[in-house]
């Protein structure tokens, strides 16, 4: 996905054309979930709540929270994905957006994101951001 934004954002054919080769030999686990939340959310009404309580319900639902992330080595299997999908899509089916909420949703994904980096951090520990939460940020 972040392949695709970044050929269709800045007109580049070749990046688009790679994104859409990994989409065809990658796994689906993404998928279910997207089609899933989007199954939910389209029969969901009411307002959207705050994305830092979205999270909390995730942390609050074990097989998500305690859910390893690592496969055999050569490869990061979303276990989160394949072990709990109906909560996974469940929880996000309430993120909304409407368009005339653009620009506060995207500030309120930016805090989200910054606070998750730094609650990360483990003091004394150096601080670090790792490879998936700084895409998060990103």
């Amino acid at each position: 996905m972040i392949h695709l934004g970044y050929g269709i954002e800045f007109n580049q054919p070749a990046i688009v054309a790679e994104a859409l080769a990994q989409t065809a030999v990658h796994k689906n686990e993404v998928s279910v979930i997207m089609l899933g939340t989007e199954s939910v959310a389209s029969s969901s009404t009411g307002p959207s709540p705050p994305l830092i309580e979205l999270l909390t319900q995730l942390r609050s639902i074990e097989s998500i929270r305690d859910a390893s992330c690592w496969g055999d080595g050569s490869w990061i299997e979303d276990v989160p994905l394949t072990q709990a999908p109906r909560a996974l899509w469940e929880i996000a089916a309430q993120w909304r957006v409407q368009p005339n909420e653009l620009n506060e949703k995207t500030a309120e994904m930016i805090n989200v994101n910054g606070f998750m980096c730094g609650a990360a951090q483990m003091p004394p520990k150096e601080y670090k951001i790792d490879f998936f939460l700084i895409h998060n940020l990103n």
